[in-house]
């Protein structure tokens, strides 16, 4: 029996991850999550998954001590905190050696590692490739400090350092209604929603010129499966880890200013706003009026380029399911979502 932990079950990402890995129902494998609301545990226990309580992502020692118990860790807690990386790992170490067992880790980061500082105002040719160019060098060598890349390189430096095996999947904008037990909407564009609720008009960083990549939620989730498969059968050489273990999954691309008129054009729809017209704002204001997020994080989250493609995950076979204009199509429903919220 392989025991695996998940961190951010509760959250978007980990909680479609958890249903989808139970719904795939893969042989030999048992489940555990790291918690911090007690009142969490029935929905757990009732799908005979076990929950370890914790304070927070700052409880290295519970961390560490949980994860020892486990043989392998699917981090979606934080992209941003290499301290409980590192506990997590060194769990896994303590695992590997007083059992025998192979661990290894699968941890989550962002395409914002990739991001740039055009705020918007430009589109770059630069397209990133998880097999041709060199992300863990990329990441060591980046001349600006930024919490996700100095935790991807944590997750790798200790993951090497200690026996375990690393894998770091990066995903772009998330888009969808999640499939887990709690939260089940993103981050990006259902701030961005908010904050056109509250201006009356939709905002975008300046033209929103930069080009991101995205990708739905279910098709997120279905590559950690798919990923899981493939190391649990032992595939070491077709599936690369430590520094060769970098994966983005994207299914399409988008400029910013399709985002804020996607929304806009959403909220015409339903009736909140009178006009689908777009409002051009610097980076600082809208990291002013956001809610959300550090400075650095609004330029390289919400209006960089960060463009990848995911040739490591397509050439092990995996593929989106979603089609192609799927992204296009969903701004209605994940903005009346938003709406709903603002109106309770």
């Amino acid at each position: 029996m392989t025991k695996i932990l998940l961190t951010g079950a509760t959250g978007y990402i980990g909680g479609t991850i958890l249903s989808t890995l139970l719904r795939d129902n893969h042989e030999g494998v048992s489940y555990g999550v790291l918690i911090r609301n007690a009142k969490a545990s029935d929905a757990y226990e009732a799908r005979s998954i076990t929950p370890h309580l914790f304070q927070g992502l700052d409880d290295l020692e519970t961390i560490e001590r949980v994860a020892a118990e486990y043989d392998a860790v699917i981090n979606t807690a934080s992209a941003s905190h290499p301290e409980s990386a590192k506990a997590l790992l060194r769990g896994l170490a303590r695992r590997q050696r007083e059992n025998g067992v192979e661990t290894f880790i699968i941890h989550t980061s962002g395409t914002s590692i990739l991001g740039d500082h055009s705020e918007g105002k430009y589109a770059s040719d630069r397209v990133y490739s998880d097999e041709k160019d060199d992300l863990y060098e990329f990441e060591r060598t980046h001349s600006e400090t930024y919490s996700q890349r100095v935790t991807d390189l944590a997750v790798t430096d200790t993951a090497q350092e200690l026996g375990v095996k690393s894998y770091i999947v990066i995903p772009p904008t998330i888009y969808g209604k999640g499939t887990g037990f709690f939260a089940t909407i993103s981050q990006q564009i259902p701030h961005l929603a908010r904050l056109a609720i509250r201006e009356g008009q939709a905002i975008s960083i300046n033209e929103g010129k930069s080009i991101w990549n995205h990708i739905h939620v279910e098709d997120v989730a279905d590559f950690y499966s798919f990923l899981l498969t493939r190391i649990l059968k032992g595939d070491d050489q077709q599936v690369g880890s430590g520094q060769r273990g970098y994966y983005f999954v994207q299914d399409g691309e988008h400029t910013w200013a399709d985002v804020a008129s996607g929304i806009a054009a959403s909220l015409v729809k339903q009736g909140v706003l009178d006009s689908a017209e777009v409002r051009p704002e610097s980076a600082d204001w809208v990291g002013a009026h956001l809610g959300f997020g550090t400075p650095q994080l609004i330029r390289l989250g919400f209006s960089s380029n960060a463009r990848a493609r995911d040739d490591r995950a397509r050439a092990l076979g995996w593929r989106p399911k979603k089609p192609e204009d799927d992204f296009a199509k969903h701004f209605d429903a994940e903005v009346a979502t938003v709406v709903a919220e603002v109106k309770k």
